[in-house]
């Protein structure tokens, strides 16, 4: 059996965890509980290129003096992962009626602000991914521009466009009128100085609903009058943009008193599937708008194509009241179940997931891709299917947690499924193998004659692994103070992991252990420290 040894002495603690200041700072191992509930995880990520090094992080709004870190400080940092974890205090009253609101706020010199809105209405552990975007290098077909220090009132309308960058084709132009109050949702005029950010997504041979929050699925979409449309898919996108305005104090603004003059020029060669043709002047383009503060999708009146009399390219306009995000084009009605299928195995509790394919029934093309798990009992959800369709669900033995390369062939094709049917079906997967456990534990050692206090020991141990010198860190489990062993079923015997331990809900890592290699399906951690025994 091979085991790692760590001490808990502050002399092993730097050399574990390379640092330059004493790592018992902020990170609490084994004398800080970490808070567990009411997480809020935000893993920043870049569109393009590095993320940036130097990042000024502002938590704002109505509720802010009510969010700390995992330790229950305002020390809110990025880690070198590039995620920011913050939590509800021990002390917030909240709920799904009475939730809390904030903002989270990141900016960096020639990067587009990122203004993060948050609602936290339960206790669980919640995921944002926002993205950095680099103002002179964006993706490919975006263009971005920011204008700080905008003075209220306007005495003169102010006109924001997008910039002609890497071979950008396609741009907007929007026209605030003098005279316009910005309004935050409960109607608070805000006085400025304000920030005005403006976006733009081009289709030019490129797929726009890559940038977009849920890629081209729009959720519980509503109409201007509130009726329920349900969800749909973006099948064609003309165009998208986004408009945001803020104050120093990273206040949104909802609504603009006057209507906002918007032009979005268009590729001559987009389709009109209405139609069955390109777009020609006085054609509509369906219009909704993605509001980031309650992340809800509504239809808005359709946007009108006209032709640029000076240089013939096709453009919509439309006048708004909103800044949000605003996308131009047509959609198909989907499911929001369905099918749903039932597994029938031999694996229990086995924490890893497997690939399925979802492929439609006639002409085998792969319609959508995902991991889930196999474990007897488990219940497979299909979502976001067009509408009266027929589909195959395909399953394979190629796992999220080792498997590479070619996934192969299914172990099991289900027969042809009705989208949205939500009776479940039973997927016999009796004859997938369960995989080799690995023991996973922490065992703590007192000299004699002291005995161990359980109340002084960590009251999460998170580890996180990765092949080796990869550092493509990965969930593996959690251990708590009364449960110092469990299994996993994501290592593979003899196969060389680095291997890091946080004892503060992922926020830091400060123990590290590269290249170990599990043997006898064990991997055993043994700690010898005065610090946990009384």
């Amino acid at each position: 059996m091979k085991k790692i040894v760590f001490s808990f002495f502050l002399t092993t603690l730097l050399f574990l965890s390379n640092a330059c200041q004493n790592p018992l700072d902020d990170v609490g191992i084994g004398f800080k509980d970490p808070i567990e509930n009411g997480i809020v995880e935000l893993r920043f990520q870049s569109l393009k290129g590095p993320m940036p090094k130097e990042i000024e992080l502002a938590v704002a709004g109505v509720d802010a003096d009510q969010i700390v870190t995992t330790l229950n400080t305002t020390n809110y940092k990025v880690n070198a992962d590039g995620v920011l974890i913050l939590a509800a205090s021990p002390e917030a009253m909240y709920s799904k009626n009475d939730p809390l609101h904030f903002v989270v706020a990141a900016q960096s010199a020639g990067y587009l602000d990122i203004i993060q809105p948050v609602e936290l209405a339960d206790t669980g552990r919640h995921r944002l991914s926002p993205k950095w975007l680099k103002l002179s290098d964006p993706p490919t077909h975006l263009s971005a521009t920011q204008v700080e220090a905008v003075e209220l009132p306007l005495v003169a309308s102010l006109a924001i466009k997008t910039p002609v960058v890497n071979q950008k084709q396609d741009n907007v132009t929007v026209r605030i009128e003098p005279g316009s109050d910005f309004r935050e949702a409960d109607g608070t005029i805000l006085r400025g100085p304000l920030t005005a950010a403006l976006l733009h997504i081009e289709n030019r041979g490129n797929n726009p609903a890559d940038f977009l929050p849920n890629g081209a699925i729009m959720s519980s979409v509503t109409s201007a009058g509130g009726e329920k449309l349900g969800s749909l898919q973006l099948s064609q996108i003309a165009g998208a943009f986004s408009l945001e305005f803020y104050d120093d104090q990273f206040r949104l603004v909802q609504q603009v008193s006057k209507p906002v003059s918007c032009v979005m020029t268009l590729n001559p060669a987009t389709i009109n599937p209405a139609l069955g043709r390109p777009l020609q002047p006085g054609d509509e383009i369906p219009l909704y708008r993605y509001d980031r503060v309650s992340s809800r999708w509504q239809q808005e009146k359709p946007g009108v194509v006209t032709r640029n009399a000076s240089t013939g390219q096709p453009e919509c306009t439309l006048s708004i009241a909103h800044p949000a995000l605003w996308v131009a084009g047509w959609t198909q009605a989907v499911c929001d179940e369905g099918p749903i299928f039932t597994v029938s195995s031999k694996l229990n509790q086995v924490d890893i997931q497997y690939l399925c394919k979802v492929v439609d029934a006639d002409t085998r093309q792969e319609l959508s891709s995902f991991y889930t798990p196999l474990n007897n009992g488990s219940r497979i959800v299909l979502t976001n299917l067009l509408q009266n369709r027929q589909v195959r669900l395909q399953v394979f033995a190629f796992n999220d947690a080792y498997s590479s390369g070619n996934p192969g062939q299914p172990v099991l094709e289900t027969a042809p499924q009705q989208t949205c049917n939500r009776s479940p079906q039973v997927l016999d997967l009796q004859k997938l193998a369960v995989p080799p456990p690995i023991t996973v534990s922490f065992n703590f050692a007192c000299p004699p004659p002291t005995k161990l206090n359980e109340s002084k020991l960590p009251a999460r141990i998170r580890l996180q692994y990765s092949e080796a010198g990869k550092r493509n860190w990965r969930d593996l489990v959690t251990l708590d103070r009364k449960s110092t062993k469990t299994v996993s079923y994501k290592l593979q015997v003899k196969k060389p992991y680095d291997i890091r331990v946080s004892t503060d809900g992922g926020a830091s890592w400060p123990l590290e252990k590269n290249r170990f290699v599990p043997d006898h399906n064990t991997l055993a951690f043994e700690i010898a420290s005065p610090e946990f025994c009384n």
